[in-house]
């Protein structure tokens, strides 16, 4: 057995969330994008009006945390970045994302 099998594993599993979730973000219109090699998200929100940082102050109240991408530079400031967990966390994820966007009228 190799002695990447444990990261093996991690990743297919990661793999395989990732697309799960992509999928249910989507259908509740969340911002979703390319998901990159160590499975972040890191997309634009301003096409709902609001900022990164309105964004994750919007998460936080349902209890998840968004980066706001804003340290980033000017540019980034209506972005966010986020990540693909376990099925159990990405379902909690899943669920106040779609709490917000209801609350954004999406």
């Amino acid at each position: 057995r190799s002695t990447l099998f444990p990261y093996t594993t991690l990743f297919r599993s990661l793999a395989e969330e990732s697309e799960i979730m992509q999928s249910q973000l989507d259908s509740v219109m969340f911002p979703v994008g390319p998901v990159s090699d160590s499975f972040f998200y890191f997309v634009p929100v301003s096409q709902f009006g609001i900022t990164g940082e309105d964004m994750q102050r919007q998460m936080l109240k349902n209890g998840i945390m968004v980066r706001d991408c804003a340290s980033f530079g000017p540019q980034f400031k209506d972005y966010i970045r986020y990540c693909v967990k376990g099925r159990e966390q990405n379902a909690t994820f899943l669920a106040a994302a779609e709490k917000v966007m209801t609350a954004l009228g999406h």
